[in-house]
């Protein structure tokens, strides 16, 4: 997470404000180092569940359900 002082913010509001919206990150406003609040982007459907939270998003490579051809040294 992005860290920044509120004196910056306010000089450069509207450049941060397009940031969060591109990116999607949440900035961390600091008042002489001490969090007091942050900006992060509009979810208009917050998801209630973690279950296809990133449906689209991630791609399986090969057969995840084999097993691995890795030897395994046991620490004894």
């Amino acid at each position: 997470m992005k860290t920044l002082q509120i004196s910056e913010f306010q000089k450069n509001c509207q450049s941060f404000l397009h940031e969060v919206e591109s990116t999607g990150e949440t900035i961390l406003l600091l008042r002489e180092g001490v969090p007091v609040s942050q900006l992060s982007p509009y979810r208009s459907t917050p998801t209630k569940t973690l279950f296809g939270a990133h449906q689209g998003r991630l791609m399986i490579h090969g057969n995840i359900l084999s097993p691995l051809k890795i030897q395994w040294d046991v620490l004894e």
